[in-house]
């Protein structure tokens, strides 16, 4: 992932790696405000973006995209920065497995 050290264009990187569609969730760390709307910018259709970073500055972020995208914001302040950063570095490291499970849409009510 040396892009994106050395990339000029994180949502387009990003959007690139995930063959166009983006990453079904975000967790941005970063205390930079400027991280928020470019997430929502790479997130997939019914992504995620966890806000976990604080900046001291509103959520700019595209109301119309959010909506267009049906995009889901979620808060949280469990931890601090170095407890970001580590629970990262697990992730990195490949220990972070998704579970999952394909259903047909007939079986939504089970």
């Amino acid at each position: 992932m040396d892009f994106v050290k050395s990339g000029k264009d994180l949502v387009a990187d990003i959007l690139k790696v995930t063959g166009g569609l983006g990453p079904h969730a975000a967790i941005v760390c970063a205390a930079n405000a400027s991280a928020y709307p470019q997430a929502v910018d790479y997130l997939r259709p019914s992504g995620t973006l966890v806000v976990v970073g604080t900046p001291h500055a509103p959520l700019s972020a595209s109301v119309f995209w959010i909506v267009l995208k049906s995009i889901r914001i979620q808060g949280t302040q469990v931890g601090n920065r170095q407890d970001a950063v580590e629970a990262l570095a697990i992730a990195a490291a490949g220990k972070v497995r998704v579970v999952y499970e394909k259903k047909k849409m007939g079986d939504l009510k089970e």
